[in-house]
């Protein structure tokens, strides 16, 4: 007798995915915590899992590492948080687009004996 059950590709080859992610460092988030991260349901970014990583980043000016300001991490965050009208897919398009090309951020650096020095990050 023939078998009429429909056989349904999707979970399987996510499942598969997911674990190749996985094995290349990346961290699966269930449903649930995306939400509990996000905030709210029209937030795209892990604000705070961002915020974190941006802490522990530094960059070099002048030969001097300098660590990014708590102002700066905050101007970073609101510049790519993109309200989700034309849906998820393009809020993540317009997210990954920024990350990729950068984007612009002042911050003041101390210099001995003179003014602050204002850097455009990028």
């Amino acid at each position: 007798m023939l078998d009429h059950r429909i056989f349904n590709e999707r979970p399987e080859s996510q499942d598969r995915l997911i674990k190749f992610l996985e094995r290349m460092g990346y961290e699966y988030v269930s449903r649930s915590e995306a939400e509990k991260k996000r905030g709210r349901l029209n937030k795209v970014l892990f604000e705070d899992e961002l915020a974190r990583f941006l802490n522990k980043q530094n960059y070099t000016f002048k030969s001097r590492e300098y660590l990014f300001t708590p102002d700066a991490i905050t101007k970073a965050i609101n510049a790519i948080e993109v309200p989700l009208l034309q849906g998820l897919m393009m809020a993540s398009k317009e997210i990954y687009n920024l990350l990729r090309y950068g984007i612009s951020i002042e911050q003041v650096i101390p210099v001995d004996g003179g003014e602050p020095f204002k850097q455009h990050l990028i």
